[in-house]
């Protein structure tokens, strides 16, 4: 936010060279003003394209979201230790869940609103960080405790994963299985070996 607008003041002072006393009133004039929102959002949409943001859940045994974020139950949920991967902690919020959008007056606003959804998705108990820059983001392996596999997941690609997590140093994750039953969403525990009447095919995901 500091950045956003401390980038605006510039192109204010730019826009007045050497004169600083106009500027300093433009500035007053301006706080608050539509130019100055104008010019907050021209600068937000030239940077949000550079964020990038990673979503969490304090659920795994929600049907919908199975459905919504798992492929329909053929999927994964992965488990972490926030406490061990600072780098993904940082910045971390709780998404406000509310039918009124709150109203922006300031960049501090669009920041707050972007924690904000509908109601109607309260169901997902979100928490979200934003970054800058796009892509694949490193984690702390000890930080990741488990890997939950859905009803319908792949029983090869279930070998293929454990396998996979074994070879390459994540041997203290544990496995578990997701079961839907009448009553809901069962976790269950797996065993601690990859299954062994499955040929393996392959070493990547």
């Amino acid at each position: 936010a500091d950045k956003f607008i401390s980038d605006v003041l510039r192109i204010k002072a730019d826009a007045f060279g050497n004169d600083e006393i106009r500027w300093r009133q433009s500035i007053a004039q301006m706080v608050g003003s539509d130019d100055f929102m104008r010019d907050i959002y021209k600068l937000l949409h030239k940077d949000i394209f550079n964020w990038g943001i990673c979503c969490f859940s304090t659920l795994r045994d929600n049907e919908l979201m199975w459905a919504h974020y798992a492929d329909s139950n053929k999927g994964v949920c992965l488990e972490f230790d926030l406490s061990t991967s600072p780098d993904i902690q940082e910045g971390l919020m709780p998404v406000l869940y509310d039918d009124q959008f709150p109203k922006i007056t300031d960049i501090g606003d669009v920041y707050q609103a972007l924690f904000r959804k509908r109601l109607a998705w309260k169901h997902e108990a979100e928490w979200r960080t934003f970054k800058m820059g796009k892509g694949p983001k490193p984690f702390l392996k000890p930080s990741l405790k488990a890997i939950y596999f859905g009803c319908n997941a792949d029983l090869e690609a279930i070998d293929t994963v454990r396998r996979v997590m074994t070879e390459t140093g994540y041997s203290d994750v544990r496995f578990r299985k997701a079961n839907l039953f009448i009553q809901g969403t069962r976790i269950n525990d797996m065993p601690n070996t990859p299954n062994p009447f499955l040929t393996r095919t392959s070493t990547h995901v």
